[in-house]
């Protein structure tokens, strides 16, 4: 059994070397296979996973394509190795030991294309524990284009769902790559939440994407979301779905793309498909965030 655990770097001297220690260290009953994409990085990071000398880490330099782009490059070069298990993983985090046989066991439970996901522990820079971020609704399909469940680095899947990635998404149209690959799971597959977190998340100032706890997420998330461009949104990123899977989705998965996809541009339509159509989810948090930057063309 052969698992091959994706990095994208970029600048990531500072925490590579610990990050890459929690990996390898891991207790894994296959072979585990590191392949680290740098995004062009201009500090020592290469440097620093080259003087690790170890077989099981391969690293690679790219121009810089941004972190969506570059693991969008090696969700590419996974599929032309076609290993049992793909995992994804951050620069600057910390995996807890049995993290990887935790996924790899409750993935081989299910048949079918299947994709593991999970909870977080949230500390700062130093490792100390700031909180526990868990995803308290159910993933489907419906939901799955409003509001992301999977964080990339907590994601496992095997090799059924790598299949289903054999045409990659534009980076320009989606959102995120970890939220793509929730979304695909949704539509075809499985999606395992775990409720367990066998991860430190770090949140520091040179986060890619963080997180936030409690009421104050939502004014971090619309404050983030007002920041950057309108587009890639949830509704490009639906659109992009559609030209790709579209022919392969069920009646009641292509009426709901549509319904969602005639948004797009039309302020009413929005509206009138967030309070009547939305799925109603039971966190109030995620569903405002999400409700928000939805309203808003996000």
């Amino acid at each position: 059994m052969k698992l091959l655990i994706l990095i994208s770097t970029y600048n990531g001297s500072k925490y590579i070397r610990e990050q890459l220690a929690s990996i390898l260290s891991q207790d894994f009953d296959g072979e585990i296979v590191v392949l680290i994409r740098d995004d062009g990085s201009h500090d020592e990071t290469v440097q620093i996973i080259e003087e690790m000398n170890d077989s099981r880490v391969e690293v690679v330099c790219g121009k810089n394509l941004g972190a969506k782009g570059s693991f969008l490059a090696l969700l590419a070069e996974a599929r032309r190795r076609s290993p049992d298990f793909v995992a994804l993983a951050d620069q600057d985090d910390v995996w807890l030991p049995g993290k990887l046989q935790r996924a790899v066991d409750m993935l081989r439970s299910v048949t079918g294309p299947a994709l593991y996901c999970s909870a977080l522990n949230l500390v700062d820079d130093k490792l100390q524990p700031i909180g526990t971020y868990i995803f308290t609704d159910t993933p489907d399909f419906e939901a799955a284009f409003l509001t992301n469940c999977a964080t990339g680095c907590t994601c496992v899947f095997n090799r059924e769902f790598l299949d289903l990635l054999d045409v990659l998404p534009d980076q320009d149209e989606i959102l995120v790559h970890d939220w793509w690959l929730y979304i695909v799971a949704a539509a075809f597959g499985r999606v395992i939440y775990d409720d367990v977190s066998m991860i430190l998340y770090r949140q520091h100032a040179a986060n890619q994407v963080g997180m936030r706890l409690g009421f104050t997420s939502i004014f971090y998330r619309v404050r983030r979301l007002l920041r950057r461009p309108s587009r890639p949104s949830r509704l490009t990123q639906a659109r992009e779905f559609a030209r790709i899977y579209g022919a392969c989705l069920s009646p009641l998965q292509s009426r709901y793309l549509s319904e969602l996809i005639r948004c797009d541009d039309n302020f009413m339509a929005r509206i009138k498909f967030a309070f009547i159509r939305r799925p109603k989810r039971r966190n109030f948090i995620n569903d405002m965030a999400a409700l928000v930057a939805f309203l808003l063309g996000r």
